[in-house]
């Protein structure tokens, strides 16, 4: 966040303004507005919280040189593709592939996996994005999130707890990974590009309530399951249909295990790395970007256009 003004430099009766009240019972963050009850949330003496000094902190970048190394080393020698890009048809990844294309000219291929509630919206700036660039483009379903919303839906309106409100996607990120490793290896990838940018959108909030470890290392996997086996020992209806006990399975086993087993064993040796760990997010450059590029468009049911790439998200 490059204009974070600390509340110390705020004119005193703004301030004080701003401070949030002890005696109300609910404290906010002075400058995003998060409240205490936000999990694993600390203020500073001004009433600002670590989520916006996180945002705040300078981001060291590995640059473009060092991304064009990675892409070269890790190509297959008889692959038609450099690499192969997961596209969501949010501005993240859809700037993404603009990027590898337009900026690197590298041979990309675009995968783009439907759950079944990708809005009508997001499926038209996909189809804009691959037709301007000219890609070769895969495009799957799944029905893991079909299967599953329904009973976590019941189970979770039965009990609503905070904790497992990350529970109403089961199914939806173990399906994409599955996927899209499985295309890796039909294709002859070894590289997958994911375009995780806007700050907060490669983590999870849910899983905030129950570690502040990494997830997908083995503190922090421990703490995850251990976290879930409290949720479903105060809840059995997530035990209610078999589908709930299957999904959490996969989506762990692909998504969440620190050493996955089924990750290596789908397609051995696949890299996956994000494009924003290389070159800077500039929100105003990649919004207009692909606007004036590839037609993207917001979304026409949000006011935002973060996360328009699910209507459950939305």
């Amino acid at each position: 966040m490059s204009n974070f003004v600390p509340a110390s430099a705020l004119d005193p009766a703004e301030r004080d303004a701003r401070r949030p009240s002890r005696l109300s019972g609910l404290r906010r963050c002075t400058r995003c507005i998060l409240p205490h009850t936000f999990p694993r949330i600390s203020f500073d003496e001004d009433g600002v919280c670590n989520y916006c000094h996180e945002q705040s902190a300078p981001v060291s970048l590995l640059g473009e040189n060092k991304l064009l190394e990675v892409i070269k080393a890790l190509k297959r020698k008889h692959s038609v593709y450099d690499c192969m890009v997961a596209l969501s048809g949010g501005r993240d990844s859809t700037y993404a592939l603009h990027y590898l294309v337009r900026e690197l000219g590298l041979k990309v291929l675009a995968y783009t996996v439907d759950n079944h509630f990708m809005p009508a919206d997001t499926k038209l700036n996909v189809n804009n994005a691959v037709r301007v660039l000219g890609v070769d483009h895969v495009w799957q379903t799944h029905n893991d999130l079909k299967i599953g919303i329904k009973p976590v839906l019941t189970a979770w309106m039965h009990q609503p707890r905070p904790e497992m409100i990350s529970s109403l996607c089961l199914g939806c990120r173990g399906g994409f990974a599955q996927g899209l490793l499985n295309a890796a290896k039909r294709y002859h990838t070894k590289l997958i590009v994911t375009g995780c940018g806007e700050p907060g959108s490669d983590e999870h909030l849910g899983l905030k309530f129950f570690t502040d470890k990494p997830y997908r290392t083995y503190g922090g996997a421990i703490e995850l399951l251990a976290g879930f086996a409290r949720e479903f020992a105060r809840n059995p209806r997530y035990f209610s249909r078999p589908a709930i006990p299957y999904l959490l399975v996969k989506e762990y086993s692909f998504q969440f295990a620190p050493t996955s087993l089924f990750r290596r064993m789908v397609s051995p040796g696949t890299r996956q790395l994000g494009l924003y760990r290389f070159i800077p997010w500039d929100e105003d450059k990649i919004t207009q970007t692909i606007q004036i590029e590839l037609g993207w468009k917001k979304p026409s049911y949000a006011s935002a256009a973060y996360r328009s790439d699910s209507e459950i998200c939305a």
